[in-house]
């Protein structure tokens, strides 16, 4: 008796070894979920706004190590209005406001 409980337990752990989903983490989302969300997000980059220059003359912003000015696009969106403190650009439709993004580097200054 204690063989043949052996032996179908051994079964069973073969035949649901077999099948890669039982050992996948319960709290990862479905393959097809996971897949529409990456075709997402290749489509949409962030904009990242690292400075902005204003002078009587002319508005410049960098974005993503790019200068752009008004009317400028860049991936996809384009540049509406250059302001001190932020850069409002439309992207499929949307009106997004850029600020600058705060930088974690951190320099040592000799005295």
């Amino acid at each position: 008796m204690y063989r043949k409980v052996i032996k179908t337990l051994l079964i069973m752990l073969g035949i649901l070894s077999a099948y890669p989903s039982f050992a996948q983490d319960p709290m990862r989302p479905p393959n097809w979920v996971a897949g529409s969300r990456n075709e997402n997000n290749n489509n949409a980059s962030t904009l990242n706004l690292q400075q902005i220059l204003i002078s009587k003359n002319r508005k410049i912003a960098i974005i993503n190590e790019k200068v752009v000015i008004e009317g400028d696009k860049i991936d996809g969106a384009k540049v509406i209005n250059i302001s001190d403190k932020w850069v409002k650009v439309v992207r499929a439709g949307r009106t997004i406001t850029l600020r600058i993004t705060p930088t974690t580097k951190e320099y040592s200054r000799e005295k």
